[in-house]
């Protein structure tokens, strides 16, 4: 089974279109989170300080 060139421009058109959603999303993320926030999510910072303040008020 061949797809026509129809089918491929098709694809086309909906990959574009997702690229457009997910970078608009990515703008507005990155305006209202900072660069350390993220970074310290992601080397677990976050879930080391939740666990040694637990208890702590």
């Amino acid at each position: 089974m061949q797809n026509g060139l129809e089918d491929t421009m098709l694809d086309m058109m909906f990959v574009l279109a997702g690229s457009i959603i997910v970078a608009i999303i990515g703008v507005f993320y990155f305006r209202h989170h900072r660069k350390e926030d993220i970074v310290g999510s992601l080397n677990g910072d976050n879930a080391l300080r939740s666990l040694t303040n637990t208890g702590e008020k």
